[in-house]
């Protein structure tokens, strides 16, 4: 059955799912039961092809599937320390395709509307909470793949959602760097969906944590291109919260400016300077004074245009600012002067 994944279905493949159809409520209900007698990762697999397969008919069973789902995750991770040398990684594996299985049923619900990821949320959230630490290591692409669908399709960012926040900080803070990217998305997900928590929660204070968390990052021992997602974060804010965040704009425009003279990279260097761009479009006039206090303005506004005329001699390409998305930034910013 794994052999069979991602391939295109013939005429008669289809003809057959056509066939399946009526009968799909007992086929779920007798893996749903085998699931809770015996440990087979086969079951997962064809939970998985199932979902991949039938899609949106599968969403009145949404729910009953995401706890079996979860139930037999939690078992095969009970049953890893437990394993022979003979059998060694096999439940690591089922357990690893037991979240594959939660990721895909997300996916195929992602159309159907918010309502069901309210249904399933209280099922899933426990799992995702508990594997955002190091229990989570060897998995937390996939975790934060399961919080990126939630805080995006979703009605809202509910309150236990809002609560995974710390975990995500405590992790990057510790050892999850390298995964910044991943963990952008839920983050952007939480500011962008629900600004008002964001803004106005004092414990825990957002505002706070992503200072805290970009500082450690810029100013940290890490590769210009593992902090990337840092410096889009404070973008992000500066975007989101016009006009609701004047005492933090000089603090992002030093972070921004501490790394920007040691960044070799060019996806950093433009993340940088598009820090400073998203905070003129906020507030030309606070930035400019946040610039000249800083005796920068000069050096900035210098640099900034020598980057965006910067060329390749050999196809006469832009070096700086390539993306739909950069561009923008860049063009807003000075706009806003």
């Amino acid at each position: 059955m794994a052999e069979s994944r991602g391939r295109k279905p013939g005429r008669d493949e289809a003809e057959d799912t056509e066939s399946i159809k009526p009968i799909l409520p007992q086929i779920l209900g007798a893996i749903f039961q085998l699931m809770g007698e015996v440990d087979a990762e086969e079951l997962v697999f064809t939970l998985e092809t199932l979902v991949q397969k039938f899609g949106t008919d599968i969403a009145p069973y949404a729910a009953q599937m995401m706890a079996q789902l979860v139930a037999a995750f939690n078992k095969y991770m009970a049953a890893v320390d437990e394993e022979d040398d003979e059998d060694e990684g096999t439940a690591s594996i089922a357990a690893y395709e037991c979240l594959r299985a939660i990721n895909t049923l997300l996916d195929s619900l992602s159309g159907l509307g918010p309502e069901l990821y309210l249904a399933i949320e209280d099922a899933l959230l426990p799992l995702v909470m508990k594997l955002l630490s190091t229990d989570g290591q060897d998995v937390v692409e996939e975790v934060l793949e399961m919080l990126a669908y939630l805080t995006f399709f979703g009605p809202g960012i509910t309150p236990k959602l809002w609560s995974t926040w710390p975990l995500m900080h405590a992790m990057l803070m510790d050892w999850a760097i390298d995964s910044w990217d991943s963990f952008l998305i839920p983050l952007d997900n939480m500011i962008t969906r629900d600004t008002h928590t964001f803004l106005h929660s004092k414990e825990p204070n957002y505002l706070e944590s992503v200072f805290q968390l970009v500082s450690h990052s810029l100013s940290g021992d890490y590769s210009d291109k593992e902090v990337v997602p840092a410096a889009k974060l404070l973008q992000l804010v500066l975007q989101t919260c016009r006009g609701s965040i004047d005492n933090w704009v000089g603090p992002y425009i030093g972070l921004a400016l501490q790394r920007l003279p040691r960044t070799e990279h060019n996806s950093l260097k433009d993340a940088l300077v598009q820090v400073v761009a998203a905070a003129l479009y906020y507030n030309p006039l606070l930035t400019l004074r946040v610039l000249v206090e800083s005796g920068t303005l000069a050096s900035f506004f210098s640099g900034w245009v020598t980057m965006i005329l910067a060329t390749r001699a050999s196809s006469g390409k832009a070096v700086h600012f390539r993306s739909m998305q950069d561009k923008k930034v860049c063009i807003l910013g000075l706009l806003a002067l």
